[in-house]
């Protein structure tokens, strides 16, 4: 018995040490604009952006109101799942419509972070720079 608590205080020990290295954290920002609900979060590894989510829901005023828009979700999903790196879903539910893009910036080139962001965003100061321009707020 008491070899196998050793074990396991030994694992713990192995993990905590293995878990220390990787210091990962998140940033959410949100804005609330003309019916729309925008939260994008940011995954940092040593203060590096590393992943970021984008997720966007939009209530409608009436479902012929997002039958004509719907079009231009489905597009704007489209351009960014031809992106390497970048995953986009689009969903809809009678007048409201939620699009979700995950970029995993590891597997995203140069040129495609900058079409995405329009500037570059490396790490976390850039990152709450970037949320504010485009009316976020960070928590």
């Amino acid at each position: 018995m008491k070899k196998i608590i050793q074990i396991l205080i030994l694992g713990c020990m192995l993990f905590g040490i293995i878990g220390c290295g990787s210091k990962q954290e998140t940033l959410k920002c949100t804005r609330n604009k003309n019916n729309t609900t925008t939260t994008i979060t940011g995954t940092f590894e040593k203060s590096k952006l590393t992943k970021m989510i984008i997720e966007s829901t939009t209530i409608f005023n009436s479902t012929d109101d997002i039958e004509s828009q719907y079009g231009v979700l489905q597009l704007t999903v489209a351009i960014m799942n031809a992106m390497e790196g970048v995953d986009g879903i689009l969903s809809k539910n009678n007048t409201t419509a939620t699009m979700k893009i995950i970029a995993d910036l590891s597997k995203m080139s140069p040129e495609n972070k900058e079409n995405m962001f329009e500037k570059e965003i490396l790490n976390k100061k850039d990152f709450k720079v970037y949320a504010k321009e485009e009316g976020l707020t960070c928590k």
